[in-house]
């Protein structure tokens, strides 16, 4: 019976590093809005990302949560990406269509839930990224708009 336990107490544990090991995400933080009066000038800004750790193609996705109140279909972001020390700028137009329906995901109590892809890069070993994101709307003033979240995973 001990042997047993001590057996399945190692498997247990070289599935759990196994396993860990493998993980793609990097990068998976939100940055909250000022869902009542979020402006062209209110740039979130994510630079709290490790260093990459593996030279490598990445892809990205955008995360937009919103309510209801947002008054409108689409929303036209802008997404620039510094990387250091290469020095490099990208800046990427997102134009998410909303989908505004019953069976739209639900997060939280009232709130709608769209994910973007936004175009793979490649990055070198020890690059620093800053994401910076800010709305490119006609209007001034955006409401119903809650949270900006950005994924990074490494390509496999």
């Amino acid at each position: 019976m001990n042997k047993k336990l001590i057996i399945t107490c190692i498997f247990t544990v070289a599935l759990t590093i196994f396993s860990s090991c493998n993980r793609k995400t990097i990068y998976n933080y939100y940055q909250h809005t000022d869902a009542e009066d979020w402006t062209t000038g209110d740039t979130l800004l994510y630079n709290n990302i490790t260093p990459i750790a593996d030279e490598g193609n990445y892809s990205r996705v955008l995360s937009l949560r919103y309510t209801h109140e947002y008054p409108f279909a689409n929303i036209s972001l802008i997404v620039k990406q510094e990387v250091w020390p290469a020095g490099l700028v990208t800046e990427d137009t997102i134009n998410c269509r909303l989908h505004k329906t019953e069976d739209d995901e639900l997060t939280g109590v009232a709130y709608l839930n769209n994910e973007f892809p936004l175009p793979d890069v490649h990055h070198s070993e020890g690059d620093s990224l800053c994401i910076k994101i800010y709305h490119n709307m006609r209007r001034e003033s955006l409401q119903g708009i809650s949270d900006i979240g950005i994924r990074i995973e490494k390509r496999f």
